[in-house]
């Protein structure tokens, strides 16, 4: 059906403009087309439950297909047709419904019935009130339900957040998102992704009331819309993006990438001066060329963060709306190099080196039969139109250090302030949100994890409070009991194959492997390995064997996890359907449910099921400062691995559980053979940063040392 409306669309389309090329006779005989296709669209036009249902699942990824079953996405359609009957209901077009009222999921959180939930508190204290009001109102509801607090990157689902009380930008704003939908207001999430002038990013929400899209701060209640602290920092953004289900036709915004389940919108112009910053990539004669990817990168928390990515085109150009600040743009091509109809031909094995890159100008020499080409500079977007780089890179590392002077967009003054009685007003209402949120959490009975440990037998009391140590903070409050029993039985039954200590209890006892949500799976993947013949835990080859069966039978569809949301790993056993990403965090629980240690390596982010002995060396020599601090890592400096076209970032950080930061100076530190870099940088008060890149080539050298750098006077 969806394709049809498109085409009649299209076809009536072609039909005006048609229309005022015909002479006069053949005008009056075209009327008659146009009626029965305006028809025709109007009949296409009633969207049923079952259309709603059907247009979910054509738009819906990886892990909601695994997940969740098909009952809940009838009683989420059957929720949000029920918001029709709110005042505004007959406002709100078929299209608004469809990508910002019907959709369930807000981002990557685990989905749950909030909606249902959230309607039955919500209808009453908004069903009198304007489109407007209500929006507002939510927004109060939603800081009686949550505060502002930093957590762990899993987002989780809006009901835990609620119960915690706390939550993450993220978080919050996929409350709020859930909260408006769940009344029938077209409301999606925004990002900063990255800010120009600091190490940090930022989400809110955006709703459509009165015919436009306004913005509010999630749980961050204000007396009118279009007000946020983040007001002056989302005027010097580079980007402001949001993801919308679906394939959206002929949007207002600049569309930045589409697949199959996503648009992704740049609604930067709102919040910012903006400019269009273009690309142009050459060969050493100046001749366009086609098919080169392009990242458009802004360095933050130590890295050149690829705000997006083009591929050039004919004219060897690629472009992105952007504020008035400093980008990095990096270009890279694989295969012959022939200008105008290049075409981009990924790598057998996605980790070789590329070469030094020119910024701008006159030919140079290329050698014979390189296939790899790379170029990159720093784009000043005010000062410049068209930022030329010349694609004739060598494949070896620049000698020395690489240096830039990045800047973010100008400060802009705004007069935000309220007056005294509105601001007297808004704190009271502020106070009383926060009075309601904290009697409700003190009312609260103990959390899952305490009745749980209550229920256990004394002689198994130990075991299962040193696995309730190992959660964090998130885990400890949202694993239920069934969960938790699922993987206590899962422990006792390798007792015969365990032992007592640290390392096996991490990486075989362990129930956590990355941001997938703490459910229930070693009941499950134990009878489906001996469904595939593993006779006893251990590494034995029938264990061995049943892991291999079960991963090899996994059909890969990576095109339904475009975003690479977390996929829990029985039902990714069960759908038999993954993309990498999933298909190794079930890898790695297999292993471990079956006695054997695995992981995945939070550095380099591959699979392992013992140690593994990297070849090369990287040693990183600093002094340090006056108070007797080194560089941190993530936010002065980051090591970058060259794989699949493209910097990659190593996991050190504490956020990806790498290694401490005393650990990672003076010291050798392994990494497999590759291309790598390091970026150091350092922050002026005024947002610009100066910033030395320097490359290492560990694929030809066992041993490189890393100190110039960090010598920034």
């Amino acid at each position: 059906m969806r394709i049809f409306k498109n085409k009649v669309a299209r076809q009536l389309e072609d039909a005006f403009r048609l229309r005022t090329t015909l002479p006069a006779p053949l005008r009056a005989a075209q009327s008659t087309l146009l009626l029965t296709s305006l028809l025709l669209l109007t009949a296409c036009s009633t969207f049923t439950q079952k259309q709603a249902l059907d247009y979910l699942y054509e738009y819906m990824p990886l892990n909601d297909r695994a997940e969740q079953s098909r009952e809940y996405f009838q009683q989420a359609v059957e929720q949000a047709f029920r918001t029709k009957d709110m005042p505004w209901g007959k406002a709100i077009t078929e299209d608004l419904f469809k990508h910002y009222v019907l959709p369930p999921r807000v981002n990557n959180e685990y989905l749950d019935n909030a909606r249902e939930v959230f309607y039955k508190e919500l209808y009453p204290r908004v069903k009198d009130l304007s489109m407007y009001d209500a929006v507002l109102e939510v927004n109060h509801w939603c800081r009686e339900k949550v505060e502002y607090r930093p957590t762990d990157i899993r987002t989780s689902a809006p009901l835990q957040t609620v119960a915690r009380g706390y939550g993450r930008c993220g978080e919050e704003s996929v409350v709020a998102v859930s909260a408006l939908r769940s009344i029938g207001i077209p409301a999606r999430q925004v990002y900063a992704p990255r800010w120009s002038h600091t190490n940090d990013n930022h989400a809110w929400v955006e709703v459509w009331v009165d015919g436009r899209w306004h913005y509010l701060g999630a749980c961050e209640p204000e007396p009118e819309l279009d007000r946020g602290w983040f007001t002056d920092e989302a005027s010097r953004a580079m980007l402001i993006h949001t993801f919308v289900p679906g394939d959206l036709r002929d949007p207002k915004e600049e569309i930045l990438s589409f697949n199959r389940l996503y648009t992704e919108l740049n609604v930067l112009e709102q919040y910012a001066p903006v400019k269009k910053a273009v690309v142009r990539v050459v060969d050493p004669s100046d001749r366009p060329l086609e098919g080169v990817q392009v990242s458009f990168g802004l360095y933050n928390y130590a890295e050149f963060y690829p705000l997006a990515q083009r591929l050039t085109n004919g004219d060897g150009l690629a472009s992105l709306t952007t504020g008035l600040g400093t980008l990095f743009i990096e270009a890279y091509f694989e295969g012959a190099l022939t200008p105008g109809t290049a075409t981009q031909e990924p790598s057998a094995s996605g980790t070789e080196a590329v070469g030094d890159g020119t910024k701008t100008g006159g030919a140079e020499s290329v050698n014979s039969g390189q296939t790899q080409w790379y170029a990159a500079a720093p784009y000043p977007v005010p000062a410049l139109d068209t930022l030329t780089l010349v694609l004739a890179g060598d494949p070896r590392p620049v000698n020395g250090l690489e240096e830039y002077l990045l800047t973010p967009p100008a400060a802009t003054a705004f007069d935000d302030s309220l007056s005294a009685p509105s601001k007297a007003r808004l704190d009271s209402l502020c106070a009383i949100d926060d009075s309601l949120r904290i009697a409700r959490l003190a009312s609260q009975p103990p959390g899952h994890t305490e009745a749980f440990l209550n229920s256990i037998p004394e002689s198994d009391r130990e075991t299962a409070a040193r696995l309730v140590s190992m959660l964090n903070e998130k885990d400890f409050l949202e694993a239920t009991p069934e969960t938790l029993n699922d993987w206590l039985t899962g422990i006792q039954r390798l007792k015969d194959v365990s032992d007592t200590s640290s390392y096996y209890w991490d990486y075989v006892m362990n129930p956590r492997i990355a941001n997938e949500a703490p459910l229930p799976y070693r009941e499950t993947l134990w009878k489906l390995l001996c469904e595939h013949g593993m006779q006893a835990p251990g590494a034995n080859p029938s264990t061995l064997q049943a892991v291999d069966s079960i991963i090899n039978a996994l059909e890969m569809a990576p095109e339904l996890n475009p975003r690479g949301f977390p996929v829990a790993p029985a039902a990714t056993a069960l759908y038999g359907i993954a993309d990498e990403a999933s298909r190794e965090v079930l890898r790695v629980v297999l292993y471990r449910t079956a006695g054997i240690p695995a992981r995945i390596d939070p550095v380099t982010k591959r699979t392992e099921t013992a140690a593994v002995a990297s070849s090369r060396c990287l040693r990183l020599q600093a002094t340090a400062g006056p108070e007797g601090t080194l560089p941190a890592y993530d936010t002065d400096f980051t090591i970058q691995r060259w794989e699949n076209g493209r910097y990659r970032t190593l996991g050190f950080g504490y956020e990806s559980g790498g290694v401490t930061q005393e650990r990672l100076f003076n010291t050798d530190l392994l990494l497999p053979a590759g291309l790598y870099r390091i970026v150091y940088g350092i922050r002026a008060d005024d947002g610009s940063v100066r910033v030395r890149v320097q490359r290492k080539n560990l694929r030809d050298s066992a041993q490189e040392t890393v100190s110039e750098i960090f010598n920034l006077q």
